[in-house]
């Protein structure tokens, strides 16, 4: 008799696009909100987000938290968001939605 569990892992290409907006408040912490909208190996993703984070010059570290429509879940996370120009912000941000995790590589234009 054999006991135990089985883990099923996948890799899959995600496409996607974000918008959201953020405010830095006294002291460095920033507050901010986002949508987006991701095609991930063949399903939708439309997820709302609130973030929380603290600048340190052109590094945000930050958590986020949410929920996604289209898989009916809670997602949260955390990210790191690194200016790389004035306008051109670079990223990675790690989300896990029920038992899907993703990791995102993101690419910003700050209007």
């Amino acid at each position: 008799v054999q006991t135990g569990t089985e883990t099923i892992r996948s890799s899959d290409s995600t496409a996607g696009v974000f918008a959201g907006y953020r405010h830095q408040l006294v002291g460095g912490t920033v507050i901010g909100v986002e949508a987006s909208y991701a095609r991930v190996g063949g399903d939708d993703s439309t997820r709302l987000m609130a973030q929380g984070g603290y600048s340190l010059g052109r590094v945000l570290p930050y958590l986020t938290a949410g929920y996604d429509l289209a898989q009916d879940a809670q997602v949260y996370g955390a990210g790191i968001d690194v200016a790389l120009t004035r306008r051109l912000l670079g990223g990675l941000a790690y989300t896990k939605a029920d038992d899907a995790e993703r990791i995102e590589a993101r690419l910003g234009w700050r209007w």
